[in-house]
């Protein structure tokens, strides 16, 4: 994909966690998909990868979409709704490159901050044990602030608290929601490529395949 340089110097680099920092996504839809699969549903990674991003108050609606015409979800139906995959231990999912392209990120100057649906705590917990803690000047938890992705609220925040405008920040993300935020938010987006390709990142600026290939873009 040809590359697109932001708008000036980028001042800060802001991060999704899930699917980014950590590949939870991938561990969890894996996790699904196996239980799908137990109840006697069928379907395939990119129909299950509809659920990426943490999609709160959407996932009866996608599950319906895609199973509704099973006659094996109508009695399995609450079971489906009601699983809720276990978490992983987040130093376990790292992903593959992210201490080392921090270290660069921080060598380089810039702020670094996280900005994800979750809340404040367990972010911090996740990336204490990670042990990537000390590079983030910045935490933006959605759930704490009240409105989730794809509003850009979580964005527009970590700017605020970093004193850095849109065109100064670049946005690294998985999801499509994830996308739209950081987009709305006025910010240059990366998005980082999931393992399987299924995940719909076209609204992303650049896609990548591995989280080092954003050090070619903090010109």
């Amino acid at each position: 994909m040809m590359r697109r340089k932001s708008d000036g110097p980028v001042r800060a680099l802001l991060l999704d966690f899930d699917g980014v920092i950590c590949q939870t996504e991938t561990y969890k839809l894996d996790r699904m998909m196996e239980y799908f699969g137990e109840l006697g549903l069928r379907a395939g990674p990119r129909e299950i990868y509809r659920l990426a991003g943490g999609v709160i108050g959407e996932k009866e609606a996608i599950l319906d979409q895609i199973f509704g015409g099973q006659e094996r979800y109508r009695k399995v139906r609450e079971q489906a709704l009601g699983f809720r995959p276990p978490m992983p231990a987040y130093g376990d999912v790292m992903t593959p490159g992210i201490a080392g392209t921090l270290e660069a990120v921080k060598g380089r100057g810039l702020q670094i901050a996280v900005a994800s649906n979750s809340g404040r705590e367990r972010l911090r917990r996740a990336l204490s044990e990670c042990g990537i803690l000390r590079y983030f000047d910045c935490i933006a938890p959605a759930f704490d602030l009240g409105r989730r992705k794809p509003d850009p609220c979580v964005y527009r925040y970590a700017m605020e608290q970093l004193g850095a405008a849109p065109g100064e920040c670049l946005v690294v993300e998985d999801s499509a929601i994830g996308i739209q935020a950081g987009k709305a938010a006025g910010a240059m987006v990366i998005a980082l490529k999931d393992r399987d390709g299924a995940i719909d990142q076209r609204m992303a600026d650049v896609i990548i395949t591995q989280i080092g290939e954003i050090l070619d873009y903090l010109s």
